[in-house]
Protein backbone atom coordinates (compact mmCIF):
# COMPACT_ATOMS: atom_id res chain seq x y z
CA UNK A 1 0.00 0.00 0.00
CA UNK A 2 1.15 3.52 -0.99
CA UNK A 3 -0.26 6.76 -0.50
CA UNK A 4 1.93 10.18 -1.09
CA UNK A 5 -0.08 12.90 0.95
CA UNK A 6 -1.46 16.00 -1.02
CA UNK A 7 -0.77 19.88 -0.74
CA UNK A 8 -4.17 21.26 0.03
CA UNK A 9 -5.24 23.64 -2.74
CA UNK A 10 -3.34 27.28 -1.94
CA UNK A 11 -0.70 26.33 0.45
CA UNK A 12 2.65 26.90 -0.96
CA UNK A 13 4.36 24.44 -2.75
CA UNK A 14 8.59 23.62 -2.60
CA UNK A 15 9.80 24.31 -6.53
CA UNK A 16 13.45 24.07 -6.42
CA UNK A 17 13.44 20.35 -7.14
CA UNK A 18 11.25 17.94 -7.96
CA UNK A 19 10.29 14.19 -6.62
CA UNK A 20 8.58 10.74 -8.09
CA UNK A 21 7.35 8.83 -5.73
CA UNK A 22 7.55 4.69 -7.81
CA UNK A 23 7.23 6.89 -10.96
CA UNK A 24 4.37 9.86 -9.88
CA UNK A 25 5.05 13.28 -9.45
CA UNK A 26 5.14 13.85 -5.72
CA UNK A 27 3.99 17.24 -4.23
CA UNK A 28 6.46 18.82 -1.85
CA UNK A 29 5.15 21.47 1.29
CA UNK A 30 7.46 24.15 2.49
CA UNK A 31 9.05 24.36 5.66
CA UNK A 32 11.24 27.50 6.76
CA UNK A 33 13.98 26.17 8.63
CA UNK A 34 17.58 27.50 10.06
CA UNK A 35 19.85 28.31 7.46
CA UNK A 36 22.66 28.85 10.73
CA UNK A 37 23.12 27.95 13.89
CA UNK A 38 23.07 31.99 15.12
CA UNK A 39 20.94 32.74 17.69
CA UNK A 40 20.39 35.56 20.67
CA UNK A 41 18.60 35.97 23.86
CA UNK A 42 15.08 37.49 22.91
CA UNK A 43 15.90 40.57 21.21
CA UNK A 44 12.34 42.12 21.58
CA UNK A 45 11.58 41.03 17.62
CA UNK A 46 11.34 37.76 15.71
CA UNK A 47 14.84 36.25 14.00
CA UNK A 48 15.71 37.86 10.65
CA UNK A 49 14.70 35.98 7.49
CA UNK A 50 18.10 36.21 6.32
CA UNK A 51 18.87 33.45 8.86
CA UNK A 52 17.03 30.97 7.39
CA UNK A 53 16.28 29.39 4.32
CA UNK A 54 13.36 27.28 3.02
CA UNK A 55 13.54 23.51 2.59
CA UNK A 56 11.14 20.65 1.46
CA UNK A 57 9.01 17.73 3.44
CA UNK A 58 7.44 15.10 1.46
CA UNK A 59 4.54 12.61 3.48
CA UNK A 60 3.12 9.09 2.46
CA UNK A 61 1.96 6.48 3.70
CA UNK A 62 3.32 2.66 3.02
CA UNK A 63 3.80 -0.56 4.30
CA UNK A 64 6.86 -1.47 2.14
CA UNK A 65 9.52 -0.34 0.15
CA UNK A 66 9.64 3.29 -1.70
CA UNK A 67 11.29 4.19 -4.85
CA UNK A 68 12.37 8.27 -4.88
CA UNK A 69 13.70 10.33 -7.59
CA UNK A 70 14.95 13.58 -7.20
CA UNK A 71 15.37 15.98 -10.00
CA UNK A 72 17.88 19.31 -8.46
CA UNK A 73 18.54 22.08 -11.45
CA UNK A 74 22.32 20.97 -11.86
CA UNK A 75 23.86 18.09 -11.14
CA UNK A 76 24.68 17.40 -7.41
CA UNK A 77 28.46 15.97 -6.33
CA UNK A 78 27.52 14.51 -3.60
CA UNK A 79 24.36 12.96 -2.34
CA UNK A 80 23.87 11.54 1.50
CA UNK A 81 20.39 9.72 2.55
CA UNK A 82 19.87 10.11 6.50
CA UNK A 83 20.03 8.45 9.01
CA UNK A 84 23.25 6.38 7.97
CA UNK A 85 21.87 3.62 9.70
CA UNK A 86 19.46 2.72 7.10
CA UNK A 87 22.18 1.69 4.65
CA UNK A 88 20.41 3.83 1.59
CA UNK A 89 22.53 4.95 -1.01
CA UNK A 90 21.79 7.18 -3.57
CA UNK A 91 22.85 6.65 -7.16
CA UNK A 92 23.45 10.06 -8.80
CA UNK A 93 22.77 9.80 -12.42
CA UNK A 94 23.33 13.66 -14.08
CA UNK A 95 20.87 16.24 -12.30
CA UNK A 96 18.66 12.83 -11.28
CA UNK A 97 19.04 11.03 -8.13
CA UNK A 98 17.63 7.63 -7.19
CA UNK A 99 17.00 5.63 -3.98
CA UNK A 100 15.08 3.58 -2.13
CA UNK A 101 13.82 3.50 1.31
CA UNK A 102 13.21 0.61 3.49
CA UNK A 103 9.97 1.47 4.36
CA UNK A 104 8.04 3.56 7.72
CA UNK A 105 10.57 5.52 9.25
CA UNK A 106 11.49 9.42 8.64
CA UNK A 107 14.89 10.25 5.93
CA UNK A 108 16.66 13.34 4.55
CA UNK A 109 18.03 13.68 1.35
CA UNK A 110 21.15 16.13 1.28
CA UNK A 111 22.76 17.27 -1.72
CA UNK A 112 26.18 18.65 -1.47
CA UNK A 113 25.27 19.42 2.79
CA UNK A 114 22.18 20.48 4.31
CA UNK A 115 20.95 23.23 2.95
CA UNK A 116 17.39 22.98 1.43
CA UNK A 117 17.25 19.44 2.28
CA UNK A 118 14.62 16.92 1.29
CA UNK A 119 12.83 15.33 4.77
CA UNK A 120 10.84 12.31 3.65
CA UNK A 121 8.09 11.17 6.52
CA UNK A 122 6.95 8.10 5.59
CA UNK A 123 4.24 6.70 8.29
CA UNK A 124 2.89 2.77 8.51
CA UNK A 125 -0.83 3.09 6.69
CA UNK A 126 -3.47 2.94 9.57
CA UNK A 127 -7.23 2.80 9.93
CA UNK A 128 -7.95 5.55 13.02
CA UNK A 129 -11.37 4.32 12.93
CA UNK A 130 -12.70 8.06 13.51
CA UNK A 131 -15.99 9.36 12.43
CA UNK A 132 -16.65 13.12 11.81
CA UNK A 133 -19.92 12.70 13.58
CA UNK A 134 -18.82 11.17 17.02
CA UNK A 135 -19.76 14.36 19.04
CA UNK A 136 -16.24 13.88 21.14
CA UNK A 137 -14.34 13.97 17.73
CA UNK A 138 -13.43 17.53 16.58
CA UNK A 139 -12.95 15.93 12.38
CA UNK A 140 -10.53 18.40 10.12
CA UNK A 141 -10.77 16.93 6.18
CA UNK A 142 -8.52 17.44 3.75
CA UNK A 143 -8.15 21.11 2.87
CA UNK A 144 -6.69 24.10 4.59
CA UNK A 145 -8.72 25.18 8.29
CA UNK A 146 -8.22 28.17 10.34
CA UNK A 147 -9.24 27.67 14.11
CA UNK A 148 -6.39 29.76 16.23
CA UNK A 149 -6.06 28.34 19.80
CA UNK A 150 -8.82 25.66 21.16
CA UNK A 151 -9.15 24.39 24.41
CA UNK A 152 -9.90 20.61 24.27
CA UNK A 153 -11.87 18.84 27.14
CA UNK A 154 -11.95 15.70 28.12
CA UNK A 155 -12.60 12.60 26.43
CA UNK A 156 -11.94 14.53 23.34
CA UNK A 157 -10.56 13.69 19.82
CA UNK A 158 -9.06 15.88 17.05
CA UNK A 159 -8.29 14.10 14.07
CA UNK A 160 -6.74 15.75 11.28
CA UNK A 161 -6.73 14.39 7.42
CA UNK A 162 -3.86 13.72 6.22
CA UNK A 163 -4.48 15.90 3.14
CA UNK A 164 -5.51 18.59 5.98
CA UNK A 165 -3.34 22.19 7.34
CA UNK A 166 -4.90 23.66 10.41
CA UNK A 167 -3.46 26.74 11.19
CA UNK A 168 -4.18 26.70 14.72
CA UNK A 169 -3.03 25.02 18.46
CA UNK A 170 -4.19 23.06 20.77
CA UNK A 171 -4.31 22.71 24.34
CA UNK A 172 -5.93 20.52 27.36
CA UNK A 173 -5.88 22.28 31.03
CA UNK A 174 -6.45 19.20 33.78
CA UNK A 175 -8.07 17.06 31.45
CA UNK A 176 -8.16 13.56 30.73
CA UNK A 177 -8.46 10.94 27.94
CA UNK A 178 -7.23 13.63 25.17
CA UNK A 179 -6.03 12.77 21.86
CA UNK A 180 -4.31 14.57 19.26
CA UNK A 181 -4.09 12.00 15.65
CA UNK A 182 -4.60 11.64 12.13
CA UNK A 183 -1.29 12.54 9.55
CA UNK A 184 -2.78 16.12 8.66
CA UNK A 185 -0.26 19.35 9.42
CA UNK A 186 -0.47 21.58 12.42
CA UNK A 187 0.59 24.82 11.56
CA UNK A 188 1.38 27.43 14.11
CA UNK A 189 2.53 30.58 11.24
CA UNK A 190 -0.86 32.05 12.62
CA UNK A 191 0.74 33.10 16.28
CA UNK A 192 3.44 35.97 16.26
CA UNK A 193 5.66 36.80 19.22
CA UNK A 194 6.02 40.22 20.51
CA UNK A 195 7.41 41.59 23.46
CA UNK A 196 5.99 41.00 26.45
CA UNK A 197 4.64 37.57 25.15
CA UNK A 198 5.79 34.37 27.03
CA UNK A 199 6.73 31.06 26.32
CA UNK A 200 7.41 29.70 29.32
CA UNK A 201 4.60 27.66 31.77
CA UNK A 202 6.35 29.02 35.52
CA UNK A 203 5.46 30.94 37.78
CA UNK A 204 8.15 31.53 40.79
CA UNK A 205 5.39 31.99 43.81
CA UNK A 206 1.97 29.46 43.11
CA UNK A 207 2.07 25.61 42.46
CA UNK A 208 0.82 25.51 38.93
CA UNK A 209 -0.01 21.84 39.32
CA UNK A 210 -2.64 22.72 42.02
CA UNK A 211 -4.71 24.82 39.34
CA UNK A 212 -7.88 23.23 37.38
CA UNK A 213 -8.47 24.49 34.09
CA UNK A 214 -10.01 27.99 35.00
CA UNK A 215 -6.99 28.80 37.12
CA UNK A 216 -4.63 27.44 34.64
CA UNK A 217 -6.04 29.85 31.86
CA UNK A 218 -6.11 33.18 34.15
CA UNK A 219 -2.31 32.39 34.33
CA UNK A 220 -2.28 31.43 30.46
CA UNK A 221 -3.89 34.56 29.46
CA UNK A 222 -2.36 37.51 32.83
CA UNK A 223 1.25 35.98 31.49
CA UNK A 224 0.53 36.15 27.92
CA UNK A 225 1.75 32.95 27.49
CA UNK A 226 1.72 31.55 23.69
CA UNK A 227 0.09 28.31 22.24
CA UNK A 228 2.82 26.90 20.34
CA UNK A 229 1.35 24.00 18.52
CA UNK A 230 0.15 21.60 21.54
CA UNK A 231 0.24 21.65 24.87
CA UNK A 232 -0.95 19.45 28.00
CA UNK A 233 -1.27 20.94 31.21
CA UNK A 234 -2.29 18.87 34.14
CA UNK A 235 -3.61 15.76 32.16
CA UNK A 236 -3.76 12.47 32.15
CA UNK A 237 -3.47 9.78 29.86
CA UNK A 238 -2.99 12.10 26.84
CA UNK A 239 -2.12 10.81 23.55
CA UNK A 240 -0.30 12.95 20.45
CA UNK A 241 -0.06 10.57 17.40
CA UNK A 242 0.77 11.26 13.41
CA UNK A 243 0.56 14.92 13.10
CA UNK A 244 3.29 16.52 11.55
CA UNK A 245 3.87 20.72 13.52
CA UNK A 246 4.99 22.99 11.82
CA UNK A 247 6.41 26.90 12.79
CA UNK A 248 5.53 27.24 15.76
CA UNK A 249 6.36 30.51 18.28
CA UNK A 250 7.77 28.42 21.02
CA UNK A 251 8.38 25.20 22.53
CA UNK A 252 6.07 23.13 19.81
CA UNK A 253 4.86 20.37 22.31
CA UNK A 254 4.54 20.81 26.00
CA UNK A 255 3.38 18.28 28.62
CA UNK A 256 3.32 19.79 32.09
CA UNK A 257 2.66 18.11 35.21
CA UNK A 258 1.34 15.36 33.34
CA UNK A 259 1.37 11.38 33.70
CA UNK A 260 0.68 8.76 31.21
CA UNK A 261 1.49 10.75 28.10
CA UNK A 262 1.90 8.44 24.21
CA UNK A 263 3.46 10.63 21.32
CA UNK A 264 3.95 8.58 18.37
CA UNK A 265 5.02 9.56 14.98
CA UNK A 266 4.94 13.23 15.16
CA UNK A 267 7.28 15.29 13.14
CA UNK A 268 8.20 18.72 14.10
CA UNK A 269 9.69 20.43 11.29
CA UNK A 270 9.82 24.64 9.86
CA UNK A 271 10.40 25.35 13.45
CA UNK A 272 13.03 28.63 12.50
CA UNK A 273 12.10 31.25 15.77
CA UNK A 274 13.95 31.78 18.61
CA UNK A 275 12.81 29.52 21.43
CA UNK A 276 11.11 27.04 18.91
CA UNK A 277 12.02 23.52 21.08
CA UNK A 278 10.58 20.32 19.69
CA UNK A 279 8.98 18.32 23.13
CA UNK A 280 9.41 19.76 26.15
CA UNK A 281 8.58 17.27 28.89
CA UNK A 282 7.95 19.29 32.24
CA UNK A 283 7.51 17.45 35.62
CA UNK A 284 5.89 14.30 33.80
CA UNK A 285 5.46 10.42 34.50
CA UNK A 286 4.65 7.24 32.31
CA UNK A 287 5.61 8.95 29.20
CA UNK A 288 6.96 7.25 25.92
CA UNK A 289 7.97 9.38 23.12
CA UNK A 290 8.74 6.77 19.87
CA UNK A 291 9.19 7.13 15.78
CA UNK A 292 8.93 10.95 15.73
CA UNK A 293 10.99 13.21 13.67
CA UNK A 294 12.71 16.41 15.55
CA UNK A 295 14.14 19.13 13.58
CA UNK A 296 14.11 22.31 15.73
CA UNK A 297 16.05 26.18 16.16
CA UNK A 298 16.44 25.13 19.89
CA UNK A 299 16.38 22.11 21.89
CA UNK A 300 14.68 18.98 20.40
CA UNK A 301 13.89 16.25 22.88
CA UNK A 302 14.57 17.39 26.64
CA UNK A 303 13.33 16.79 29.91
CA UNK A 304 13.11 19.87 31.89
CA UNK A 305 11.77 20.78 35.50
CA UNK A 306 10.52 23.95 36.12
CA UNK A 307 9.76 25.79 38.90
CA UNK A 308 5.75 25.95 39.71
CA UNK A 309 5.54 22.54 38.26
CA UNK A 310 8.75 21.51 41.27
CA UNK A 311 6.84 18.94 43.43
CA UNK A 312 6.11 16.70 40.74
CA UNK A 313 9.41 13.93 39.57
CA UNK A 314 10.37 13.58 35.82
CA UNK A 315 10.21 9.58 36.30
CA UNK A 316 9.51 6.77 34.31
CA UNK A 317 10.31 8.14 30.76
CA UNK A 318 11.11 6.57 27.62
CA UNK A 319 12.65 8.11 24.14
CA UNK A 320 13.33 5.68 21.39
CA UNK A 321 13.21 5.43 17.41
CA UNK A 322 13.20 8.97 17.27
CA UNK A 323 15.27 11.00 14.53
CA UNK A 324 17.01 14.38 15.39
CA UNK A 325 18.02 17.18 13.75
CA UNK A 326 19.41 19.58 16.06
CA UNK A 327 19.47 23.35 14.43
CA UNK A 328 20.62 24.83 17.64
CA UNK A 329 21.31 23.51 21.24
CA UNK A 330 20.80 19.98 22.64
CA UNK A 331 19.18 16.70 20.51
CA UNK A 332 18.36 14.47 23.00
CA UNK A 333 18.64 16.67 27.26
CA UNK A 334 18.00 16.63 30.52
CA UNK A 335 17.46 19.87 31.59
CA UNK A 336 18.65 22.86 31.52
CA UNK A 337 15.92 23.74 33.81
CA UNK A 338 16.19 20.67 36.66
CA UNK A 339 13.74 21.95 39.50
CA UNK A 340 12.36 19.21 40.81
CA UNK A 341 12.93 16.31 43.64
CA UNK A 342 14.05 13.93 41.08
CA UNK A 343 14.98 12.13 37.65
CA UNK A 344 14.58 8.48 37.42
CA UNK A 345 14.48 5.67 35.31
CA UNK A 346 14.86 7.89 31.60
CA UNK A 347 15.87 6.28 28.88
CA UNK A 348 16.93 7.49 25.56
CA UNK A 349 16.99 4.35 23.07
CA UNK A 350 18.10 3.23 19.91
CA UNK A 351 18.02 7.26 17.88
CA UNK A 352 19.83 8.70 15.49
CA UNK A 353 20.91 12.05 15.66
CA UNK A 354 21.29 12.95 11.92
CA UNK A 355 22.51 16.85 13.00
CA UNK A 356 23.86 18.57 16.46
CA UNK A 357 24.83 21.65 17.77
CA UNK A 358 26.25 22.19 21.08
CA UNK A 359 25.63 18.71 22.36
CA UNK A 360 24.02 15.52 21.14
CA UNK A 361 22.71 13.86 24.35
CA UNK A 362 22.86 15.52 28.03
CA UNK A 363 22.60 16.11 31.35
CA UNK A 364 22.59 20.04 31.40
CA UNK A 365 21.93 20.68 35.12
CA UNK A 366 21.63 24.14 36.79
CA UNK A 367 19.60 23.60 39.89
CA UNK A 368 18.19 21.33 42.95
CA UNK A 369 17.50 17.77 41.58
CA UNK A 370 18.66 14.79 41.97
CA UNK A 371 19.47 13.21 38.50
CA UNK A 372 19.95 9.31 38.32
CA UNK A 373 19.31 6.12 37.20
CA UNK A 374 19.13 7.44 33.45
CA UNK A 375 20.32 5.47 30.33
CA UNK A 376 21.57 6.48 27.05
CA UNK A 377 21.45 3.19 24.77
CA UNK A 378 21.93 2.53 21.02
CA UNK A 379 22.01 6.22 20.41
CA UNK A 380 23.65 6.67 16.60
CA UNK A 381 25.64 10.19 16.26
CA UNK A 382 26.53 11.72 13.23
CA UNK A 383 29.24 13.87 12.62
CA UNK A 384 29.90 15.86 8.76
CA UNK A 385 32.03 18.07 7.47
CA UNK A 386 29.65 20.50 6.69
CA UNK A 387 29.06 21.35 10.40
CA UNK A 388 28.23 25.12 11.02
CA UNK A 389 29.39 25.91 14.84
CA UNK A 390 26.78 27.79 16.92
CA UNK A 391 27.20 31.08 17.46
CA UNK A 392 25.47 33.53 20.19
CA UNK A 393 25.11 37.08 18.05
CA UNK A 394 25.44 39.86 20.68
CA UNK A 395 25.16 42.45 17.42
CA UNK A 396 21.52 42.00 16.10
CA UNK A 397 23.65 43.79 12.90
CA UNK A 398 26.03 41.27 12.83
CA UNK A 399 26.33 38.77 9.78
CA UNK A 400 26.66 35.39 10.82
CA UNK A 401 30.35 34.68 11.05
CA UNK A 402 31.48 30.91 11.75
CA UNK A 403 34.83 30.76 14.60
CA UNK A 404 37.75 29.39 13.60
CA UNK A 405 38.42 25.89 13.77
CA UNK A 406 35.15 24.87 13.58
CA UNK A 407 33.84 23.38 17.23
CA UNK A 408 31.18 20.09 16.24
CA UNK A 409 29.38 19.13 19.16
CA UNK A 410 30.14 16.91 21.82
CA UNK A 411 28.55 13.45 21.32
CA UNK A 412 27.34 13.56 25.06
CA UNK A 413 28.27 14.19 28.69
CA UNK A 414 27.13 15.87 32.03
CA UNK A 415 27.25 19.49 32.99
CA UNK A 416 26.30 21.20 36.03
CA UNK A 417 26.30 24.88 36.19
CA UNK A 418 26.49 27.70 39.29
CA UNK A 419 24.69 30.13 37.34
CA UNK A 420 21.40 30.83 39.38
CA UNK A 421 18.97 30.50 36.35
CA UNK A 422 15.30 29.34 36.39
CA UNK A 423 14.70 29.21 39.87
CA UNK A 424 14.46 31.42 42.92
CA UNK A 425 15.72 29.15 45.54
CA UNK A 426 19.25 29.47 44.62
CA UNK A 427 20.23 25.40 45.07
CA UNK A 428 22.25 22.84 43.30
CA UNK A 429 21.85 19.36 42.85
CA UNK A 430 23.55 16.09 41.91
CA UNK A 431 23.72 13.24 38.89
CA UNK A 432 24.98 9.76 39.41
CA UNK A 433 23.67 6.32 37.84
CA UNK A 434 23.82 7.44 34.46
CA UNK A 435 25.28 5.05 31.31
CA UNK A 436 26.06 5.65 27.81
CA UNK A 437 26.02 2.84 26.55
CA UNK A 438 26.18 1.34 22.58
CA UNK A 439 27.20 5.12 21.36
CA UNK A 440 28.57 4.88 17.82
CA UNK A 441 30.25 8.83 16.88
CA UNK A 442 29.92 7.80 13.03
CA UNK A 443 31.96 11.19 11.23
CA UNK A 444 33.26 12.13 8.08
CA UNK A 445 36.72 11.71 7.17
CA UNK A 446 39.02 14.63 8.89
CA UNK A 447 36.40 15.41 11.33
CA UNK A 448 38.05 15.98 14.81
CA UNK A 449 37.46 13.60 17.79
CA UNK A 450 34.44 14.81 19.56
CA UNK A 451 34.72 15.12 23.54
CA UNK A 452 32.44 13.73 25.87
CA UNK A 453 32.40 16.01 28.54
CA UNK A 454 31.58 15.70 32.42
CA UNK A 455 31.89 18.78 34.67
CA UNK A 456 30.75 18.61 38.42
CA UNK A 457 30.50 21.96 40.79
CA UNK A 458 31.85 20.78 44.07
CA UNK A 459 31.99 17.75 46.54
CA UNK A 460 28.61 17.87 47.41
CA UNK A 461 27.15 18.95 44.23
CA UNK A 462 29.10 16.53 41.80
CA UNK A 463 28.78 13.46 39.11
CA UNK A 464 29.50 10.03 40.20
CA UNK A 465 28.99 6.91 39.12
CA UNK A 466 28.95 6.93 35.33
CA UNK A 467 29.40 4.34 33.12
CA UNK A 468 30.93 4.79 29.32
CA UNK A 469 30.09 1.02 27.49
CA UNK A 470 30.80 0.17 24.39
CA UNK A 471 31.58 3.47 22.71
CA UNK A 472 32.69 3.37 18.98
CA UNK A 473 33.96 6.16 16.63
CA UNK A 474 33.51 4.77 13.03
CA UNK A 475 33.33 1.11 14.20
CA UNK A 476 36.46 1.43 16.26
CA UNK A 477 35.60 0.83 20.22
CA UNK A 478 36.96 2.79 22.17
CA UNK A 479 38.76 1.46 25.40
CA UNK A 480 40.35 4.21 27.83
CA UNK A 481 38.84 7.43 28.79
CA UNK A 482 41.94 8.93 27.22
CA UNK A 483 41.36 6.95 23.55
CA UNK A 484 37.18 8.50 23.83
CA UNK A 485 38.96 11.57 24.79
CA UNK A 486 36.89 12.23 27.75
CA UNK A 487 37.36 15.53 29.53
CA UNK A 488 36.94 15.87 33.23
CA UNK A 489 37.13 17.62 36.01
CA UNK A 490 37.67 17.14 39.99
CA UNK A 491 34.38 16.97 40.77
CA UNK A 492 33.57 13.26 38.78
CA UNK A 493 33.96 10.27 40.68
CA UNK A 494 33.50 6.48 39.09
CA UNK A 495 33.48 7.14 36.02
CA UNK A 496 34.47 4.28 34.13
CA UNK A 497 34.40 2.89 30.11
CA UNK A 498 33.99 -0.37 29.23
Amino acid sequence: MLYVHQVPHGEPLFTLYSVTVSGESAPLSCARVSAMPYNTVWPGRQRPLDQTEMAAFLSMESDGPVDIEVAYPSAPTEVTVRPLNSGVKAVIDGSSVRFTLPGPGQYTCEADGFHNALHIFIDPPKDWRISPDDPDVLYFGPGVHHVGGVYLHSGQTVYIDRDAVVYGAFSALAQQNVRICGYGIIDGSWETRVTGDGFYLTDFERRLPDLDEEGLKTFLRDQRILWGNVRFLNCRNVRLEGVTLRDSASFSVIPAGCRNVDIDYVKTIGMWRYNSDGIDLINSQNCAIRHCFLRDFDDCMVIKGVMGWDTLNNENITVENCVVWCDWGRALEIGAETCAPEYRNIIFRDCDVIHGSTVNCDLQHHNHADLHHILFDDIRLEYTRYQLPDVYQHDMTAPYAPAQPYKHPDPFGIYMFDLGYFCTDYRNGTAHDVIFKNIQILADPGVPAPTPTFKGLSPEHGIWDVVIENLTVNGQKMTTLSDAHVIQNDFVRGLIIR
